[in-house]
């Protein structure tokens, strides 16, 4: 690694750099070119397991953030619409993202998409039209199991 770092000028940091065996069970140093073999890494908020490769993901924490997410747009008083636009652009994507390897249980699905109905909630906004169409009267707010259906549709 450090002759690849001498020519191109990338270079490990090896305070940050962990060693993640994958594959056949074996017994191993505690570090390998002075990087620490771990049994576990979080790689793009995945915890991986080492050998096996194994992707998991703490739902209850990932729900309980967004929640909190979800409170603070909801103090600002602003419009149905912004509100949507707000969690469908900036809060739900990288969720729907985990959710693509990690499926949460339908429980936690339930559980967004009550906080997401009660941020829309008004006493203009009927709770069917947070999922019709934009062209009838409606949100469009797609619920987010049909968000998980649609990925899963190749």
């Amino acid at each position: 690694m450090h002759r690849f770092g001498r020519g191109t000028g990338q270079v490990l940091n090896m305070t940050k750099t962990l060693l993640l065996p994958i594959g056949q069970p074996a017994e191993h140093p505690r570090t390998i070119a002075g990087l620490q073999v771990v049994s576990e890494a979080t790689i793009l908020g995945f915890q991986v397991q080492a050998h096996t490769g194994a992707f998991a993901i703490d739902w209850d924490t990932r729900v309980a953030k967004l929640k909190t997410a979800i409170r603070k747009v909801k103090a600002r008083h602003l419009s149905p619409f912004s509100k949507l636009r707000i969690v469908s652009t900036y809060l739900l994507p990288k969720d729907l993202y985990y959710a693509e390897v990690v499926k949460p249980t339908a429980a936690q699905l339930k559980e967004v998409w009550t906080a997401i109905r009660q941020l829309l909630q008004s006493n203009f906004w009927r709770s069917t039209a947070f999922v019709a169409n934009p062209k009838e009267g409606g949100l469009g707010c797609l619920p987010l199991q049909a968000h998980l259906t649609a990925r899963d549709l190749k």
